[in-house]
């Protein structure tokens, strides 16, 4: 079951409404918001929109004008999602479907699937950031070499159990491992249903298709390593910064493009506790968690302030050579990334070993330790609030525990009941 709602978010006067998707599936419920390009005013909104006996012609000429608007949106909507597969149905999804309604009866240039895929970045990005354009923008490059390869252009109707083959086998001839694969078969599906809800014929049997992946082998910090990183001393300004972000990380749960815009200016105290309240990157979720003791440690350390801002890429490179340096040279097993063409023609892979814990360590390896650190202890809807995640099974792929530290934790977790 789906529902939509209008709501006016806005402190402006005028404004357009935000539109309100939920629905459940699989027994979780979900909740997408976009914006619905319908505009209204502050002041109509509050007063007017459901007012049943309006005197003033104009005004009442005015609501049955919006109510029309809204009521076709949310029918494009409904039945859309209903010709949709649940699990691709996402903030993009719904971006892209409203974009499909505003174009009605517009024709694509073509119902090339490279085409389709352009189109599909074009009607979502007003409204998604730039690291999801990015995202699909190699898509589009994959299906150029795809084409390029097989000396054939691909068709949003050629997406078969034929295609997934072909799609499958040029991803694994160059060196992409199944989850990479299983990933970028995902955005096809969704340029194809794109074509449908645009009036391009797909294959009737897109929803049964798809390409199993694999469980990958992450790395996590213990509280007893993150102890031995904050008491690790004799380092230079550069590998104490990344430390600090570093542990941020690993007690804030938040990606690098989240924790590394922390500002003072992001704090409130709300009943003597302070919190960090700001918006996720990719989400664009509002979210607030508690300032731990390890954070503000931090602070204190530095005058109030976060510490200085650090690019992406100098973090992952840095965070490892801080790894190094503290002794994380165990063994593991896990995935580098390596160039598995030549110096003329360099094909850059993730490569499945055993390597030294350093050579592991990214900038992701905070939030996942977070949540793998206190799931168990701490109600889990309390951690997805921390984290971000709309459903605990997005959550607990972050969880990186053996069965053996399941089993100690249920033998001691009864033993606490007797």
């Amino acid at each position: 079951m789906a529902s939509i709602n209008y709501l006016y978010r806005s402190k402006k006067d005028q404004a357009s409404l935000k539109l309100r998707l939920l629905f459940r599936y699989n027994e979780r419920d979900y909740q997408l918001e976009s914006n619905s390009k319908v505009v209204v005013t502050k002041d109509y909104w509050i007063h007017y929109h459901q007012k049943s006996k309006i005197k003033d012609v104009l005004v009442r000429n005015k609501q049955r004008e919006i109510e029309e608007n809204l009521n076709s949106l949310e029918k494009t909507i409904i039945e859309s999602f209903y010709k949709s597969d649940p699990k691709y149905i996402d903030k993009s999804w719904l971006i892209a479907t409203i974009e499909t309604h505003y174009r009605h009866g517009e024709d694509f240039r073509s119902e090339y699937l490279i085409d389709i895929a352009n189109d599909y970045i074009k009607s979502i990005k007003l409204n998604t950031t730039k690291a999801t354009i990015a995202k699909h923008k190699t898509i589009v490059s994959k299906i150029d070499e795809l084409q390029k390869y097989y000396k054939r252009k691909f068709k949003a109707s050629d997406v078969d159990s034929s295609f997934k083959v072909l799609f499958n086998d040029f991803h694994e001839l160059y060196g992409y491992n199944k989850n990479t694969i299983n990933k970028n078969f995902k955005f096809i599906k969704t340029y194809c249903y794109f074509a449908r809800d645009n009036g391009i014929k797909i294959n009737s049997n897109l929803k049964k298709l798809s390409i199993s992946g694999e469980d990958t082998k992450d790395i996590y910090f213990t509280l007893e390593e993150l102890r031995k990183i904050k008491a690790f001393t004799k380092l230079s300004e550069k590998l104490d910064t990344v430390r600090d972000w570093l542990l941020i990380s690993c007690f804030t749960a938040q990606r690098i493009s989240d924790f590394s815009r922390f500002g003072k200016d992001m704090i409130i105290n709300v009943e003597n506790q302070k919190l960090i309240a700001f918006k996720q990157t990719k989400a664009q979720k509002e979210i607030v968690i508690p300032l731990l003791p390890e954070v503000q440690e931090i602070l204190d350390k530095r005058g109030g302030e976060f510490p200085r801002k650090i690019s992406d890429q100098r973090f992952n490179e840095y965070v490892k050579e801080l790894c190094k340096k503290i002794g994380f040279i165990d063994e593991v097993d896990g995935s580098v990334i390596k160039n598995i063409g030549n110096n003329k023609n360099k094909r850059f892979r993730k490569v499945k070993g055993t390597y030294p814990k350093y050579m592991l360590v990214s900038s992701h390896i905070g939030r996942r330790s977070f949540a793998t650190n206190f799931y168990g202890k701490i109600p889990t809807p309390l951690l997805m609030s921390a984290t971000g995640h709309t459903t605990e099974k997005q959550f607990l792929k972050y969880i990186k525990i053996s069965e053996i530290d399941s089993a100690l934790e249920l033998a001691k977790r009864y033993l606490e009941l007797k």
